[in-house]
């Protein structure tokens, strides 16, 4: 993991200031910005530090995340900063930049936080540390921007490039600069329709990786131990290293809880049974009950064994029938637990000196310890134990948590999703700049939502404990993109293609900033969180075009006004 963390961190601090470099054209500029970030993402870290004090699996990568799409308010800034100072001189041309974007700029972090802050509801510790980590990152990141960029900017920065270079600008407004924003938005519309049958096809059909192969590591030492696990199974059983353990509290549930696990499979076929090995101390020191009774058994085979009709049989035949015979019964001492020898004794006791408290059970032959569906039914048998009277004996291992976070995920998705869309709503009903910007910023974003959800079923992208998180994300992000490209330069309302010059090039970069940060996930040793970065990679690409599409195209529907515009027809 430390591994996956450092490459992807430094494939983010190469190809990003390559990215800005190529875009601003000043180094400079770009000095400033990265210096920005850095303080923005220290702040980050150093709040994740005296909150959340660790990272884990699902928020190791957030570093790198927070960077890409923290860069964003600096990007707009500068960017609005260098279209006004062609016409006016930098004082007045900062003002009007920072005017001009600090509220988008704000929605989108405020929508950052309300998309991570989602995931505060589901009770999924890794996800409530995710959620903690987002939702501070990016207001620190805005505040960083706004505190810092004006002032070094005044101080430090050049001229900006003249209006004729915004190469990307002008190419965008080329390529989705459409004339007809009536066709545009039916088209969107039918699109979107398609997605959602699609989506729902998806999500009915159950869309979650049980295939635990692809939640792995995939690494060289990982290809061994696995190697060596199967050569484990192969000679002492299948689930030697999977055992799933249960914890009592007293010596006297042990039986019990023996009993009721064996009655789980009780007169079914060997490969039928969920269950496998059962082991607990009982088998090294039975209860003294049963005990009692095999020697009476012993007793009875004795008994036999000196029957006088055995005085017929030949010399040879009395001796070894007598080196069968067991010993009388009084002199069959009581197997003790306590007396059992101090190497097996040492891995039954507890730290309080108690011993034999803990109950192991495998898989059966029926159950594949790669299909995770094959799990959750193991994990759903042995999960708790009833020995009556109100008596519940729980259950851990592999199998049981892995089908807790399915269980979570199942239950929290609506939740998470519900959360993050309704709070993304009031955030921009409230304090998004009028209700056709409003509304606009919230088509796009469930345009790109619904987009990243279709595009994953049709890429058969399964998903696992982090893949979730990915779609209110997406919801945040949508809201940035989308935001931004409804609030360009005044005067930049007539037709789709100024309003791509105005804010267009903007969100690209900053949406290709982003996309780095999730492409360096896919160098991660970890599968799932490769797919993970998968998963994010086509929101943010469904995210932008919807963006670039469809803020524009709602924008300029209002009373014709693409045809009345000065009279000009959009294009």
């Amino acid at each position: 993991l430390l591994r996956g963390v450092i490459l992807s961190a430094l494939i983010t601090i190469i190809l990003v200031p390559a990215v800005l470099l190529l875009f601003f054209r000043s180094l400079r500029l770009f000095v400033i910005l990265m210096a920005v970030l850095i303080v923005g993402t220290a702040a980050s870290l150093g709040a994740a530090a005296l909150t959340v004090g660790h990272l884990n699996a699902a928020t190791a990568f957030l570093g790198a995340i927070v960077a890409g799409n923290g860069v964003n308010y600096g990007i707009f800034l500068i960017a609005r900063y260098n279209a006004e100072r062609t016409r006016m001189d930098a004082e007045k041309a900062m003002i009007v930049a920072v005017h001009g974007t600090v509220r988008p700029t704000l929605v989108a972090s405020l929508a950052a936080v309300v998309a991570y802050g989602a995931l505060a509801v589901t009770d999924f510790k890794g996800f409530a540390d995710f959620a903690i980590i987002g939702s501070t990152g990016m207001p620190l990141c805005w505040i960083a921007t706004y505190a810092l960029i004006p002032i070094l900017v005044l101080r430090f920065a050049p001229r900006p490039m003249a209006p004729s270079k915004e190469l990307l600008g002008r190419f965008q407004g080329w390529l989705l600069g459409f004339k007809h924003p009536i066709v545009v938005t039916m088209g969107v519309v039918a699109v979107t329709c398609v997605g959602l049958w699609i989506s729902y096809r998806y999500v009915a059909a159950d869309p979650f990786e049980y295939d635990l192969r692809n939640l792995r590591a995939d690494t060289p030492s990982a290809e061994v131990s696995r190697a060596w696990l199967a050569k484990s199974d192969k000679a002492f059983g299948k689930g030697i290293s999977g055992a799933t353990f249960i914890a009592v509290d007293r010596a006297d549930q042990v039986p019990r809880v023996v009993a009721a696990l064996e009655k789980i499979d009780a007169g079914k076929p060997p490969e039928d049974r969920i269950l496998g090995d059962i082991r607990s101390v009982l088998d090294l020191a039975p209860p003294v009950e049963e005990q009692a009774k095999k020697r009476e058994v012993l007793g009875k085979i004795r008994e036999l064994l000196e029957d006088d009709a055995l005085e017929a049989l030949e010399d040879a035949d009395r001796a070894a029938l007598d080196e069968l015979k067991p010993p009388p019964p009084e002199e069959l001492p009581t197997i003790d637990a306590e007396k059992l020898s101090p190497a097996v004794l040492g891995r039954l006791r507890e730290r309080d000196n108690r011993v034999g408290l803990l109950i192991s059970v495998r898989p059966g032959p029926s159950i594949d310890e790669w299909d995770g569906r094959e799990l959750i039914r193991f994990a759903e048998a042995v999960r708790k134990v009833d020995l009556g009277g109100g008596e519940i004996v729980t259950t851990s291992g592999s199998s049981v948590i892995f089908a807790d976070i399915i269980n979570a995920i199942e239950r929290d998705a609506p939740r998470v999703t519900l959360a993050a869309a309704l709070g993304l709503i009031l955030l921009v009903a409230v304090i998004g700049g009028g209700l056709r910007k409003s509304f606009a910023t919230l088509a796009a974003t469930a345009v790109g939502a619904v987009g990243l959800v279709a595009l994953c079923a049709l890429l058969d992208v399964r998903v696992n404990f982090l893949d979730f998180v990915a779609l209110p994300i997406t919801l945040g992000l949508g809201v940035d993109y989308a935001i931004n490209i409804a609030h360009p330069q005044d005067g930049m309302t007539l037709n789709a293609k100024q309003m791509l010059r105005s804010a267009g090039a903007s969100v690209f970069v900053c949406s290709l900033t982003t996309m780095i940060g999730y492409g360096s996930l896919l160098v991660s040793e970890n599968l799932a969180i490769r797919s993970f970065g998968i998963a994010s990679l086509i929101g943010e690409v469904s995210c932008v075009t919807a963006a670039l599409i469809v803020v524009p195209a709602l924008t300029l529907l209002k009373n014709g006004s693409a045809k009345r515009a000065n009279g000009a027809v959009i294009g």
